[in-house]
């Protein structure tokens, strides 16, 4: 009896523990769904920032230029135009086209601008369109806004009405072209930001097998070597040789600058400007 009444209380605490164990799964399982709840919107904003979405708004030559450099970054790209050819010959690369008036709000809003990440205003040739289409994104709630400018005044007046940034094609183009131009023995040159250019020179001859610590370049001009471009040959299947380059950035002071090396420096313009003493011994 007594034994019976143990094997039966052994059950009893059987289930008991399988109802603890039950308990706890059932526990874990709803602190899981709990965590799986609170982490599913960062997860939802992080994979909508991976697939960003922009509007382009005019399809000129500076329209149509950003419009494809975001489809080789595949992204979505919704372009809106009035001009009905430039939208025919985008139909096909853009996620979505759309011939209308980039003042029309009741047009952009059908088409679906209100729910991009970034809108580009390329419309500069037209001051009073330009501006008015901002001020409708702005209205819309479009994240970020970039407008092209034609002139200084254009340009505040882009920036009072809403634009988050406002860019001069032309004027950068120009900038970067005369510091190519002016820049002694520079092979490449760009502007990173306003005073601040990365450029690509030649390793003089009289650097060549010292480490960039031995160059003292940064003492000399108040610059950065940030990677320096090698140059190989190499021989195809039939023996033909072909030269190709290569960027090492991930440069140190002990790197040892090679034969027909290239420099890729950084700096302001104005030490840039010096590095020509480099090649004036």
């Amino acid at each position: 009896m007594s034994a019976s009444k143990k094997k039966k209380s052994g059950k009893a605490a059987g289930a008991k523990a399988n109802g603890k164990n039950t308990v706890k799964q059932d526990l874990d399982w709803f602190k899981f769904d709990d965590w799986l709840k609170s982490v599913r919107p960062l997860s939802t904003r992080m994979e909508s920032k991976k697939r960003r979405s922009f509007a382009v708004l005019g399809l000129g030559n500076f329209g149509q230029n950003v419009a494809e450099a975001l489809i080789r970054a595949k992204v979505e790209v919704l372009a809106i135009d009035s001009n009905s050819e430039r939208i025919e010959e985008m139909s096909d690369l853009v996620t979505q086209s759309l011939t209308a008036d980039v003042t029309d709000v009741k047009a952009l809003h059908a088409a679906g601008v209100d729910a991009v990440d970034s809108a580009i205003v390329s419309i500069g040739e037209n001051i009073e369109a330009s501006v008015l289409a901002v001020m409708i994104l702005k209205e819309l709630d479009v994240p970020e806004i970039i407008a092209k400018a034609t002139n200084l005044l254009h340009a505040k007046i882009l920036d009072k009405v809403g634009a988050d940034r406002v860019v001069f094609p032309e004027r950068e183009a120009a900038i970067d072209l005369v510091g190519e131009l002016t820049a002694v023995r520079v092979l490449n040159y760009f502007q990173l930001a306003e005073g601040i250019s990365v450029v690509e020179v030649p390793a003089p001859a009289d650097i060549i097998g010292k480490t960039l610590r031995e160059t003292k370049l940064r003492n000399k001009f108040n610059v950065n070597v940030i990677a320096l471009k090698h140059r190989k040959l190499e021989l195809d299947k039939e023996g033909v040789g072909h030269e190709e380059a290569y960027y090492d950035v991930l440069v140190t002071p002990d790197h040892e600058v090679g034969k027909d090396d290239t420099l890729v420096i950084l700096g302001r313009d104005e030490d840039l400007k010096k590095l020509d003493r480099l090649h004036k011994g």
